[in-house]
């Protein structure tokens, strides 16, 4: 993925501030890298080679925050990656990039949530105070308007009633919408989030820039 990163067609100054930007809200880069790959005096080149040296040092999880936050930033250059096309076909070649699911633009996140709905709505794992964190959370992320915002934060019904209709509107937002809600739950719960039954995704090898 370095070579088509680091040409024309790949990472773009706007395409880099928005991959900035959000790697810095998760605390990935602190504010003084943020301003050195920022630097319009130096090159785009030297800038976004420099940027992608340090993400393989910060290791996997900082990589696979990158490519969540390239996804996002351009969609359609993100699937034409060399190891996004590997994936597609016939999974991986020898040595390309290994993928975490929470990098996938595929539909994985919609199928965990359907597979782990009976556990979130039957098992009472969702504390009222998590299913507020997931609905700021998700506020924040536009996924949720005020209106539904303030339906989830302020009724009074039971809790598993609540949970229930909260993860029907997540699951009927779609992809984007089910990927936000993993790792809003990892964020704010991970033990409810390493113990549903869809965990099992997530034993994948490590993830390399290639």
């Amino acid at each position: 993925d370095r070579l088509y990163l680091t040409n024309q067609a790949g990472l773009s100054e706007s395409d880099l501030e928005i991959v900035l930007n959000y790697l810095h809200t998760k605390s990935i880069i602190n504010l003084v890298e943020l301003q050195k790959y920022r630097n319009n005096r130096t090159s785009l080149l030297s800038r976004v080679t420099a940027f992608l040296d340090n993400l393989d040092r910060k290791g996997p999880d900082a990589i696979s925050q990158f490519y969540r936050a390239f996804e996002e930033a351009n969609n359609r250059a993100f699937h034409q990656l060399p190891s996004k096309s590997s994936c597609d076909v016939d999974g991986p070649t020898p040595g390309a990039t290994k993928w975490y699911p929470e990098s996938e633009g595929s539909e994985i996140y919609c199928k965990k949530l359907k597979q782990d709905m009976p556990e979130l709505t039957n098992g009472a794992r969702l504390s009222d105070i998590v299913l507020q964190q997931l609905v700021q959370y998700l506020a924040i992320e536009k996924v949720f308007n005020e209106a539904e915002k303030e339906k989830y934060l302020t009724r009074n019904e039971e809790l598993h009633w609540r949970v229930t209709e909260f993860l029907r509107d997540v699951r009927s937002k779609g992809r984007r919408s089910c990927r936000l809600f993993y790792q809003a739950l990892e964020l704010y719960s991970s033990d409810v989030h390493n113990s549903l039954p869809s965990s099992k995704f997530n034993d994948m090898e490590p993830l390399q820039l290639c």
